[in-house]
């Protein structure tokens, strides 16, 4: 589960500290346990070096302009292989003559660009005397977005305008691929001293045996492990690149690049194209739904769909219901025949009048006017489409809840071949139907339709990613592998965006309801089952799956056009962008989804929130040094150690509202603050509060009857959230936005405040980031995955961060050059959980501020 926020170090990373970590301190144990003699010792940690190297996936063709200039090129990858960039020229062809270096020997010689590169001194145009090679003079590779984009910049030097032909050529081709790998030119892994890394690696092999870009970075991620962190690498794409005359006559030259992550950016999921299905192709469209302006038209277009028109009825209610049903009956290509659907055409001059379609449908489809409408558009609308006919087919009977026709569930299945629905009772129903009763339309019940978040990835990463005309990429779709916070009360305020299980609970706020001492649950958790949450106690009440969530479909299809560009395209990223920040919202805005990218998982989501007990640490796990040596034991190979608040306009208003411990303010933010200044107050913001009281003629708002306050006003917001859930989830009435908006506001009141008691009680580690930044520098070293918790001792930390704070790594840069391979990396802080006592409880019930004594936290 990589992409959890707060995951440990990977274990091959842990021991590649561990053994630096005793080989600078002259730990004893290195005699027993590692093949290393002490002059092995001695060249690690006093001989470090890194090597670079920079290789293109040009291949010449035969008709190419190059053999003017430069002679003979050869064809395919010949000259890539003689010409990667290691440190100078480094020929990595296996049939190839050894470096022979010094000066070149005569003017045949330089004729012959494979020969002449071989020497240090000769290659290219002499007429200035003999220049050097070119090569690589620094490498330096940055995280951006949180992780989801990698930059690197590459700076050479070239001698001759010869040499800047054969860069050109190989580097500076826009959206050329280039693979870059480095590492230290000694190291010790596996408990054996390595001091010749092998030059022709597994992904090098792969890359000029046109393997796939995915297989590629699975070698990659290989040799970081087996060499235990010393070795990296990184495919990327030229996406920029400059080059200047230098003062000695040469060319200074920068390489810019981007991962994959920063491509995301451009993947499309909805421009029109054929979609091969396997069983047919359909075309794939942007298209509107015409109205014709005169009664002709429309009798002959209702004509040519064989329809017989109702001389009785109004012509333009009769045309719009007629579309409205073919469309809902997926006669997509019936009326495009009889022209009611005109393709777009984005160099026409005239408009054509555009069909409203709102009331052509009858009542069980009128709340999909836009899944039904723009079936077509993409390949995701095709199959969210197809899902809800499956679902509307007669082979999946409504069931009934009291009597009363309810639902329908179903699994999606085999998503990568064809797409099937089948009926459900035991498995996860990824598929649901759901009728929500009109209060002023009892016989017009509102149909919504609901699809797991999962099965929407799956859908784009099996149906649309490969076939659209994009780079390939991982997506993240597992249940298991994605994981979220939650608390047992949260909920959705929206059911037209999303539905999650939830229970009432066992003990709800003072005075709002009897304590029953059970919790209880609504209707809504005998449709979607409870497989959302991980369990129902502990820890585990906090852990939901996030590929769980059903997301109403009609929602998705409304994301998708509000997303879409106007040439037809559908960006991916402010897709799932917007969609997740939606679910977000509805779901009580406790949660901070963010869309990012890594190698290993590909596109994923994470939740910025530590969920607890989820990342086991339960083994011992190596703690980073930070400063000094303690003699036959450890040292530090950390280089530089710095720290920084990091205040946004938002912090600083939290900050303002409940920075002292003393602080009443309590809510899932400022809780986090007070826990940090935990034992320090203000005197001047306690003042301030008693000057505000005296000027208001109440009594100081740090007292009991200030917390009562806030319990008469939370009970009232709670009593109106479970009149709100009873209505929507066990009577599944259509309520309107104005009581969706109302439960949204209701729910992230009662949430945030329950968060911010359970933080400050210590049963919470507190969900987000106290803004204190610490940044370290460190001797190279790969294999560190953005959002994992990186263990430091606390020799030199300052008093308030000892035992109080872990540290989230949000970035990891790397710089090559002549002084060896630097790491640097920097971190989110994020207060430390507290063991509570075993009489705590938590699950299932509203906590108290400032709980019994037998109740109160015990540190670590």
């Amino acid at each position: 589960m990589g992409n959890l926020t707060g995951a440990p170090l990977d274990k091959y990373v842990q021991n590649q500290i561990d053994i630096r970590q005793k080989l600078l301190g002259h730990n004893p144990e290195l005699n027993s346990l590692y093949e290393i003699t002490p002059d092995a010792r001695t060249l690690n940690n006093h001989n470090k070096g890194a090597w670079v190297r920079l290789v293109s996936s040009v291949d010449v063709t035969k008709n190419n302009s190059l053999k003017k200039t430069l002679g003979n090129v050869g064809e395919g990858s010949e000259l890539a292989k003689n010409f990667a960039l290691i440190g100078g020229v480094g020929n990595i062809a296996p049939y190839s003559n050894p470096i022979v270096g010094g000066v070149i020997p005569d003017q045949d010689t330089n004729k012959d660009i494979f020969k002449a590169s071989k020497y240090s001194y000769g290659l290219g145009n002499l007429e200035y005397g003999l220049t050097p090679i070119f090569g690589i003079q620094s490498v330096k590779i940055r995280h951006l977005n949180r992780g989801a984009i990698r930059k690197y910049e590459i700076k050479l030097e070239v001698h001759n305008k010869d040499q800047l032909t054969i860069v050109e050529a190989l580097y500076l081709r826009l959206g050329y691929y280039m693979l870059l790998e480095w590492g230290h030119t000694n190291y010790i892994a596996k408990n054996k001293y390595v001091s010749k890394p092998k030059v022709a690696t597994s992904a090098l092999n792969a890359f000029f045996d046109a393997q796939k870009d995915t297989t590629i970075e699975s070698k990659i991620f290989e040799g970081r492990r087996e060499t235990e962190g010393n070795y990296d690498g990184a495919l990327f794409k030229v996406d920029n690149y400059s080059w200047s005359l230098g003062k000695n006559g040469g060319y200074e030259i920068t390489i810019s690049g981007v991962s994959k992550g920063g491509l995301v950016d451009s993947l499309t999921i909805g421009s029109p194209r054929i979609f091969e299905d396997n069983t047919n192709s359909i075309l794939l469209e942007d298209y509107i739904i015409i109205n014709p302006p005169n009664l002709a038209e429309k009798t002959l277009i209702l004509e040519k769909l064989g329809t017989k028109i109702d001389k009785e009825e109004d012509i333009d209610i009769f045309y719009k219901r007629q579309i409205g049903t073919k469309l809902a009956n997926s006669e997509y290509n019936a009326l495009k025949e009889a022209g009611a659907i005109q393709v777009k055409n984005p160099n026409s001059i005239s408009s054509p009048k555009v069909l409203n379609l709102t009331g052509a449908f009858d009542g069980e489809n009128e709340n999909l006017v836009t899944t039904i409408s723009n079936q077509n558009k993409s390949v995701l609308n095709y199959y969210l489409f197809r899902i809800v006919q499956a679902l509307k087919s007669q082979n999946i009977p409504w069931e009934e809840i009291e009597g009363v026709p309810t639902y329908k569930k179903a699994i999606v299945r085999n998503i990568k071949n064809q797409l099937e629905v089948e009926n459900t009772e035991e498995e996860i129903p990824e598929a649901v139907a759901i009728k929500f009763s009109n209060p002023s339309n009892e016989e017009n019940a509102y149909e919504s339709y609901y699809v797991t978040l999962g099965t929407i990835l799956s859908l784009i990463k099996e149906k649309i990613i490969p076939q659209a005309n994009n780079v390939q990429i991982k997506i993240s779709d597992g249940y298991e592998d994605n994981l979220m916070f939650t608390h047992w009360f949260q909920h959705s305020t929206n059911p037209q965006v999303c539905l999650i299980p939830f229970s009432y609970g066992k003990n709800p706020p003072e005075g709002s309801q009897p304590n029953t001492g059970t919790s209880s649950s609504p209707n809504l958790n005998t449709i979607i089952s409870n497989y959302f949450r991980k369990g129902d106690g502990g820890n585990e009440v906090y852990q939901g799956r996030l590929m769980a969530i059903h997301v109403n479909i009609e929602h998705v299809t409304k994301v998708l056009e509000d997303t879409q560009n106007d040439k037809g395209g559908i960006n991916l990223y402010k897709f799932l962008d917007k969609l997740l920040f939606t679910i977000q919202e509805a779901l009580g805005n406790i949660n901070n989804f963010t869309l990012t990218y890594d190698d290993d998982n590909g596109l994923n989501i994470k939740d910025d929130t530590i969920i607890p007990g989820v990342v086991d640490f339960s083994e011992d796990v190596v703690a980073l040094r930070l400063y000094g040596t303690l003699p036959y034991q450890q040292g530090s190979f950390v280089r530089n150690v710095s720290s920084q608040s990091k205040i946004t306009n938002q912090i600083a208003t939290q900050i303002a509202i409940g920075s002292t411990a003393s602080g009443n303010d309590v809510n899932s933010s400022t809780s986090l603050l007070a826990r940090w200044n935990e034992g320090l107050v203000d005197r001047t913001q306690i003042s301030e509060r008693l000057e505000q009281a005296l000027l208001t003629g109440n009594e100081t708002p740090i007292n009991s009857e200030s917390n009562n306050e806030i319990f008469e006003e939370l009970n009232k917001k709670y009593a109106t959230q479970i009149e709100f859930l009873n209505e929507a989830y066990t009577s599944f009435k259509y309520l309107g936005k104005s009581s969706y908006t109302l439960a949204e506001t209701n729910l992230q009141s009662l949430l945030e405040y329950d968060l911010g008691v359970k933080t400050l009680n210590g049963s919470l580690a507190g969900k987000g980031f106290i803004p204190i930044d610490l940044s370290l520098e460190l001797d190279g070293i790969s294999g560190i995955l953005l959002y994992q918790k990186l263990v430091v001792t606390e020799e030199i930390l300052p008093n308030s961060y000892v035992n109080k704070i872990d540290f989230i790594v949000t970035a990891m840069d790397h710089s090559i050059d002549r002084t060896g391979w630097t790491t640097t990396l920097s971190t989110l802080s994020t207060p430390k959980p507290k063991k509570r006592a075993s009489s705590a409880k938590d699950s299932n019930e509203f906590s108290l501020l400032n709980p019994p004594q037998e109740e109160q936290e015990t540190e670590e």
